[in-house]
C-alpha cells in the first residue's frame, strides 16, 4: 500500500468517526434551567435528576427540555414520593397518577415539540427525601442503536466501494 493510499485511509476513517460522534452527540435530549420550589418558598435551582431533603408537602419542579428533531418522545420518569402532576408545553399528560408507582414509562411524543419545551412537574413529598429522575425511555435507545449500525454499514460499504471501485476501472 503506498503511503498516499494509507494518509487517505487514515482521513477517512477519522473523519467517519468524527461525523458519526456529532451526529450521535446531536440527537440528545438536554435539560436546563431547572427551579424546585417547595409550598410556595422561593424557588432554587436543581440538577435533573436530584435528591433533596423534604422542604414541605408539596415541591413543585419547573425545567426546559430541548429536543432535538427525530429523537423518540419515550422517557421512564421516576418520582419520590407522589407524581401528581405533569405537564408538557402547558398541556397535563395522559397517564396514571398513582403514588404506589414510583417508576413508569411515559411516551411524551405527542406533547413534545423540537426545540425548548417546558415542563412542570408537581409531587406530593410524605416527608424523607424528594427524588425526580427523567431518562430516555428503551425506544431511544434502540434508536442511537438503530443509528450506529447505519453509520457502521455506510463506513463499511465505503472501504468495499473504495476498494473494489478502483480494480473495475
Amino acid at each position: 500500500m503506498k503511503r498516499r493510499d494509507a494518509l487517505f485511509w487514515v482521513v477517512t476513517i477519522f473523519v467517519v468517526i468524527a461525523i458519526a460522534v456529532l451526529y450521535l452527540s446531536a440527537q440528545h435530549y438536554s435539560v436546563q434551567n431547572a427551579t424546585l420550589e417547595f409550598d410556595g418558598k422561593p424557588a432554587q435551582p436543581v440538577e435533573v435528576p436530584f435528591t433533596i431533603g423534604s422542604q414541605g408537602s408539596w415541591a413543585t419542579l419547573t425545567f426546559d427540555l430541548r429536543m432535538p428533531p427525530l429523537v423518540p418522545g419515550d422517557f421512564i420518569v421516576y418520582a419520590d414520593d407522589c407524581l401528581r402532576d405533569f405537564q408538557v408545553n402547558g398541556e397535563t399528560v395522559d397517564m396514571q397518577y398513582d403514588c404506589e408507582l414510583v417508576r413508569r414509562q411515559v411516551d411524551l411524543g405527542s406533547y413534545l415539540t423540537v426545540g425548548d419545551n417546558q415542563v412542570v412537574v408537581r409531587i406530593e413529598d410524605f416527608g424523607g427525601v424528594t427524588e425526580f429522575s427523567m431518562q430516555p425511555g428503551t425506544s431511544y435507545l434502540l434508536y442511537i442503536l438503530l443509528n450506529g449500525v447505519c453509520i457502521a454499514g455506510l463506513y463499511a460499504y465505503s472501504i468495499y466501494y473504495f476498494r473494489n471501485g478502483k480494480k473495475q476501472k
